[in-house]
């Protein structure tokens, strides 16, 4: 019998969210790239699956200017968007 843990659930349903949100940016026709986490996750399991980690998000970088774009296209595919202001990064 095999049993599926709760890591590797985690990461079925990262890339469930990846696979919706690159279906509707498609379908928009809206450039992006993955960032952060699981562009790392991806980049170090083609290298050695068992040493890749993963994050509990997915990051994407966009151009600003499709940003309303970006929220009509996502939004049947069930996302939601969400204004954070003030964020920062240190550095």
């Amino acid at each position: 019998m095999t049993t599926i843990t709760a890591y590797d659930r985690h990461v079925r349903q990262l890339f469930d969210t990846i696979d919706r949100l690159a279906r509707a940016l498609a379908q928009a026709r809206i450039e992006y790239r993955l960032v952060g986490g699981i562009a790392v996750f991806l980049h170090v399991h083609e290298r050695d699956p068992l040493a890749a980690r993963s994050t509990r998000d997915v990051d994407v970088a966009v151009n600003r200017t499709d940003l309303e774009r970006i929220i009509e296209a996502v939004r049947p595919v069930g996302f939601e968007f969400r204004h954070a202001a003030g964020g920062r990064y240190a550095g």
